[in-house]
């Protein structure tokens, strides 16, 4: 009869040797905390997935610090929320009125332009902005547009006016949608053209 050999144990390799060196030298374990570290090469090594590993080691901590700069916002420097201070509001409670169309009026240096208004409902000391995003790939595209609240100390509050312009426009466009931190404010698909 042959004898066969067993296979020899797997060698535990470290953790860098299944990434690239340009991977190593973007996110060098060593400069992370030694727990970090730590999780990061436990990861690696119990998942077998080097990918993984590193988004969940590293996209948790840019998580927490994520948040943590969100707390800060709305908190004194020493952790505290500050009395009296309501915290800043990052889009508008209402909004209505939102319409969009495409000016092509003819004339001398006449340029076409995507033009999309409405009202936003604001707090005091802040104003709305309507500014133009990118457009996707249909075929007729869509249009995105963000719309965010600044701090404008003179502002009254109220009803306020909003309008966004793209000079030059497209001929045509399959829809509009207003975006406002992570929510869709507005979709808007009845897209005139004035000529």
């Amino acid at each position: 009869m042959a004898r066969t050999s067993s296979p020899p144990p797997p060698v535990r390799r470290h953790p860098a040797d299944y990434l690239p060196p340009h991977v190593i030298s973007a996110v060098e374990p060593t400069r992370l905390s030694p727990k970090l570290r730590a999780e990061w090469a436990a990861a690696l090594l119990a998942k077998g997935s080097v990918i993984r590993a590193i988004f969940r080691t590293l996209g948790g901590a840019a998580l927490c610090a994520a948040l943590a700069g969100c707390a800060v916002d709305a908190q004194s420097g020493d952790g505290q929320a500050e009395a009296g201070v309501p915290p800043v509001a990052t889009c508008p409670s209402e909004t209505r009125g939102w319409t969009a169309w495409i000016s092509a009026m003819p004339g001398p240096n006449a340029t076409p332009s995507l033009i999309v208004t409405a009202e936003a409902f604001v707090p005091a000391g802040t104003a709305a902005t309507l500014s133009a995003g990118p457009t996707d790939r249909m075929m007729p595209p869509s249009q995105r547009f963000t719309l965010a609240l600044s701090s404008r100390p003179d502002a009254p509050g109220g009803w306020q006016e909003v309008r966004g312009t793209i000079s030059p426009a497209l001929a045509e466009y399959r829809s509009v949608m207003v975006g406002c931190g992570d929510a869709v404010v507005a979709t808007i698909t009845d897209i005139q053209t004035a000529q």
